[in-house]
């Protein structure tokens, strides 16, 4: 539930999104690995301080490519054109490897638990997102984006039991339930994104127009 699918949110709020909320990505994937999960355990009192919990070179490696962007999109406005094209042209392959990757086993494998830890983070975190972003006046349908489990997820576990080896003996049976919980929510949130898409045009909300942000309402004007 720590770990979002980066490319079903590519595919989410690349129909139903603008500019900022597919730029929202490169932020977005801090919350790949076990990093934020080692965060939550430790705050619970369940992990400790581990060796691991912290990463430089994968911090600099999630920040640098954002910082050289932001730094030739403003100092070059041809530069930033270019890099925003992009965006929209890698939204087919994302959504394409995304079905590719799609083992319907899984679900079998993980049982009953996995699914229902699908389903969770569909509904916990991609409604908590919903509402969240709608307070602050932003897309919602980009907050609900973020209710998917993603594939590389499925490593998690075993990064935790190797920090802490109390969590060894739980690996396998997370494992498959991780496993489970990635194809669940590749299926599940689509659809539950179309349910709050419905909601909001039956509200007469427009998208992603409405939601445009001051540069983009200049640029369309």
């Amino acid at each position: 539930m720590t770990n979002s699918n980066g490319g079903l949110y590519i595919a989410v709020v690349g129909q139903y999104g603008n500019k900022t909320d597919r730029a929202a990505y490169s932020l977005l994937a801090l919350n790949d690995g076990p990093f934020f999960t080692m965060v939550a355990l430790a705050i619970f009192g369940a992990m400790g301080f581990v060796d691991g919990l912290f990463s430089l070179t994968s911090f600099i490696a999630v920040l640098l490519p954002i910082a050289v962007g932001m730094v030739l999109g403003n100092l070059d406005e041809e530069m930033r054109k270019f890099l925003d094209q992009g965006s929209s042209m890698l939204i087919p392959f994302f959504a394409f490897a995304l079905g590719m990757g799609i083992d319907f086993a899984k679900i079998i494998e993980g049982g009953i638990p996995g699914i229902v830890l699908g389903v969770a983070t569909t509904l916990i975190t991609g409604t908590a997102g919903y509402f969240a972003f709608k307070a602050f006046k932003w897309n919602p349908i980009a907050g609900a984006a973020e209710g998917s489990t993603a594939g590389n997820a499925v490593a998690t576990p075993a990064a935790i039991a190797s920090a802490n080896a109390g969590f060894a003996n739980l690996v396998d049976v997370a494992t498959v339930q991780v496993a489970a919980s990635t194809v669940t929510t590749a299926i599940l949130l689509p659809i539950y994104i179309g349910f709050l898409v419905k909601r909001l045009e039956r509200k007469g909300v427009t998208l992603p127009d409405d939601y445009q942000t001051e540069s983009e309402k200049h640029a369309t004007a």
